[in-house]
Parts: C-alpha cells; sequence; structure tokens
C-alpha cells in the first residue's frame, strides 16, 4: 500500500545525521566555494545487496564559473527486516575498518618500501569519511565513473582479459598482506581475528539451502561430455558446503603461506576502465 512504500523511501533516503555529515565534507571539500548538490542512484536494482548507493552531484560556484564534482554516498538501509537477512551492520562495520585501518596501514608500508606504483596494491577507492554509528552506516568515497571507470554487466561473460587483470591486482592485495605478515605481524593481529559473516551464520536455514544450490548450479556449469570432471567435483561437493568453505577460508591450515583476502569477489564488486574495446584497469568497489 502507499503508506508502506512511503516507509521504504524514507528508509532507503539518507537520514538528517547522514546528511549533516555529507554537508559537513562538502564544506571540508570545497571551504573556499559556494555549492549545491543533488542527490541520484548510483546502481542498477541488484547491483548492491548490502548499502544504498548515491552519487552526489555537486555544482561549485567558482571565479571562473560552475564546476561539477562527485561522491559516492553508501548507506545501510534503516529497514530492520532488510538489515537482519543480509547482515547489514557486521558488513559495514567490517568495510569501516577496511578504509580506516587496513588499506591506510598497506598503503603506508608500500610507500615505506619505496615500491613504485605499479607493484603496489592502490585499486580501490579513495575514501573520504566513514561512520558506524547504528542505523548511521556511511562510507563516502571518491567516484571513480570520473575517471571512467564502471561495473561489468554481471549478466555478460568476462572475457580473459578481465579474469587477468583482477588476478593480477588481488597478486598484489596477497604480497602486500603477506609482506606485512613478515616483516610487522603485529599489525595484521586485529584482522586475523575476522570471522567471515557468512561462517557466523552457518546455521540460518535458508542460507543452508542458498549455498548448497550454488553447488548444484556450479556442477551443472560442467559440460556432460566431461564425466570425469563432474564425477571428482561430485564427490567433492558431498560434504556440506559449510564445512567445504570453513577448510577454505582456515587461514590456520595454510600458514606460513596465509594471506589477507578480499572476501567478496564478484562482478558487481569489481569496475573496469576499457580503453579501445580492451580492458585496461580494474578497481574493487567493496570490502
Amino acid at each position: 500500500n502507499a503508506s508502506a512504500k512511503t516507509r521504504r523511501q524514507e528508509c532507503d533516503y539518507p537520514s538528517s545525521k547522514v546528511l549533516t555529515a555529507l554537508q559537513q565534507l562538502l564544506e571540508r571539500q570545497f571551504s573556499s566555494k559556494s555549492f549545491t548538490y543533488e542527490l541520484l542512484p548510483a546502481t542498477k536494482k541488484g547491483e548492491n545487496y548490502i548499502g544504498i548507493v548515491y552519487r552526489v552531484s555537486v555544482k561549485l560556484n567558482t571565479s571562473c564559473g560552475v564546476r561539477l564534482s562527485n561522491i559516492i554516498l553508501k548507506m545501510a538501509p534503516r529497514n530492520s527486516t532488510r538489515r537482519k537477512q543480509f547482515f547489514i551492520r557486521p558488513c559495514f562495520l567490517r568495510e569501516a575498518l577496511a578504509y580506516e585501518e587496513f588499506l591506510p596501514m598497506i598503503d603506508k608500508f608500500q610507500r615505506n618500501k619505496g615500491l613504485a606504483e605499479e607493484y603496489c596494491f592502490h585499486e580501490y577507492a579513495k575514501c573520504l569519511y566513514t561512520s558506524t554509528d547504528e542505523f548511521e552506516e556511511v562510507v563516502f568515497l571518491e567516484d571513480l565513473s570520473l575517471q571512467e571507470f564502471g561495473v561489468f554487466d554481471r549478466f555478460d561473460y568476462f572475457q580473459f582479459e578481465h579474469i587477468a587483470i583482477v588476478m593480477r591486482t588481488y597478486a598484489k592485495l596477497h604480497a602486500v598482506s603477506f609482506a606485512v605478515k613478515d616483516q610487522q605481524p603485529k599489525a595484521l593481529d586485529k584482522f586475523r581475528k575476522i570471522e567471515d559473516i557468512f561462517l557466523q551464520h552457518k546455521d540460518v536455514s535458508n542460507l543452508n539451502i542458498y549455498f548448497e544450490g550454488l553447488k548444484r548450479t556450479a556442477l551443472a556449469c560442467l559440460e556432460q561430455e566431461s564425466d570425469k570432471y563432474r564425477q571428482i567435483v561430485g564427490e567433492f561437493f558431498k560434504r556440506p558446503f559449510f564445512e567445504i568453505f570453513s577448510d577454505f577460508i582456515d587461514g590456520n591450515k595454510y600458514e606460513p603461506y596465509a594471506v589477507l583476502c578480499h572476501g567478496d569477489c564478484w562482478n558487481n564488486n569489481l569496475m573496469f576502465k576499457m580503453e579501445v574495446n580492451n580492458v585496461y584497469d580494474n578497481y574493487h568497489k567493496d570490502k
């Protein structure tokens, strides 16, 4: 009904507290200029389950005329049902931790080593502000679309070039976390203790049904004539999903070679820049 729709819309719009944080951020960013801004949807339906994402379109009035700028506002839904269903708060706490502590730590480590930019892990949006207040969780980020990055259509197939550049990017993340673990092990103590969010909810029946369905989908992707591989994968999948999953993500089982992982590698968390129909670069959106 109309009233329910209105309530949903209100829950999906930034609260006064978030809007105040936005205003203060813009005043810091553009202190010497007058500006106005407009909130525009930044994602399509189905592109983001955890957050509600707006593009803040800023119009700056300068002595040289009007200049345009954008930033991204990613906020947590305030609807209680949705927050519970998608584990919203723990996801935002983890994302804020990545932007506030982990990424600055590895950035400083790489700079202190004097690494050339091509060898550094830097493929992530610059974070401008975070808040972890309950029901007011928000992250403000630079808008990578201004650098011509875009989300690849999740209904389309990745080409080899997409996979290759993602793997190279992850290799840099894994390499720097491996180096930090070796040279500054205490710096990773906090991140070692993080438990996977899905594993924390492994007893939720709907989650088990969903992941067991993914196993069947993966098996169905193998060509019928590939009996050898179907048999191997089918045998492997006889174990419950979360038993398989917990083995994969238990870093203690892979020492001394365990590394810190992104944890959510799928199409909608990756952005690509295309150059003359070739994949030029890629960025990670969520942590």
